[in-house]
């Protein structure tokens, strides 16, 4: 809610006529503007945010209660808004908030015009030892780095060693508009790497399904550990898709025998799909509860191993299942879907 709209003297008469309207009116702010701060923005407030700007589910929640909770900058009057609407809300799904907060806060041209599909920021490896890319010192030129990137070392499809550097899509475009402007036909071997985000923050529960790490009953106090740890292992992993079934799990951590599942449960989240096929994990509130099965990863290879069968479409993040033998709920981890369903 913004100060033009809560503010409202008697508007017979002068403001400078009666200080104590003033004063009186503005003491009136602080429980609107406290209540404000500390609403809990709804799902599908949330949703739009993350549809919109490409935030993570804590990250549209944070920014709507910050931008309610700002009473300086003035929004768009309703008659703008009005003007407006047919366009932006029909093609993209804004609602007056979420224009408002595009315009103000550097995205502009994302409020401007209709969204189009955009590029996912992706990791990218760069084959070497072809045509102009050579070494690390080529790709440092031809994407116009700072540095050269790190040279990783492995085996193709024929089991002959190989080399790559690992780039974003940014320096892939790079490259390939310097090879155009040098009028090379030689076509660069990228493939996409594509990994599960983790990012654990040792000082909050961020990020933890089901959870909004902001709000005040989640922030951090002096002496809390929060698990499991960034690189804890062994660790327990919570599945719910095709990593619950065994002959997945068994192929792509190279095992010698079925793997151990325990039958298990969390809540803080609900199921959804995508692409008509793919299961996603989703926040919800603390009464959903999703069925699944925990396993125990031993090393942070395995762990990378699924985080990469994942890829970027989803993250790592905390949880808490419960387990048939348990007494008490296991700190675990588990991919959440990033998008919106």
């Amino acid at each position: 809610m913004r100060f033009y709209q809560i503010l409202q003297l008697p508007s017979h008469k002068p403001l400078s006529a009666n200080m104590d309207d003033l004063l009186a009116a503005c003491e009136s702010l602080i429980p609107i503007i406290e209540s404000n701060f500390d609403a809990e923005p709804s799902q599908t407030d949330v949703d739009r945010w993350q549809r919109l700007f490409g935030f993570t589910f804590q990250t549209a929640a944070h920014e709507i209660q910050q931008w309610r909770a700002n009473i300086g900058p003035l929004t768009i009057s309703p008659e703008a808004w009005a003007l407006a609407q047919p366009r932006w809300e029909a093609a993209d799904g804004y609602d007056k908030e979420s224009y408002e907060y595009a315009l103000a806060n550097g995205r502009r041209d994302q409020a401007m015009r209709p969204s189009e599909p955009t590029q996912e920021t992706a990791t990218i490896l760069v084959r070497l030892g072809e045509g102009p890319l050579q070494d690390a010192t080529s790709v440092m030129t031809l994407a116009g780095l700072a540095s050269a990137p790190s040279v990783y070392h492995g085996e193709d499809g024929d089991g002959a060693e190989t080399s790559f550097c690992m780039i974003d899509a940014s320096a892939k475009n790079r490259i390939l508009a310097s090879l155009s402007a040098m009028k090379s036909l030689f076509n660069p071997t990228f493939v996409r790497h594509s990994k599960a985000a983790k990012d654990l923050s040792s000082f909050s529960p961020y990020p933890t399904l089901g959870i909004y790490a902001t709000m005040p009953q989640f922030r951090p106090h002096a002496g809390s550990i929060y698990l499991p740890t960034q690189n804890q292992y062994p660790v327990w992993y919570f599945f719910y898709g095709t990593l619950a079934e065994p002959e997945v799990l068994a192929r792509l951590l190279a095992l010698k025998q079925s793997p151990r599942y325990q039958r298990a449960n969390i809540s803080g989240g609900r199921l959804g799909t995508w692409a008509g096929r793919y299961k996603a994990l989703l926040d919800a509130d603390s009464r959903g509860t999703v069925e699944g099965s925990a396993y125990l990863v031993e090393s942070m290879e395995d762990e990378d191993a699924l985080r990469c069968y994942e890829t970027d479409r989803y993250e790592v993040v905390r949880c808490q299942i419960k387990l048939p033998d348990a007494r008490k709920r296991v700190k675990a981890l588990t991919f959440r879907y990033k998008g919106s369903l």
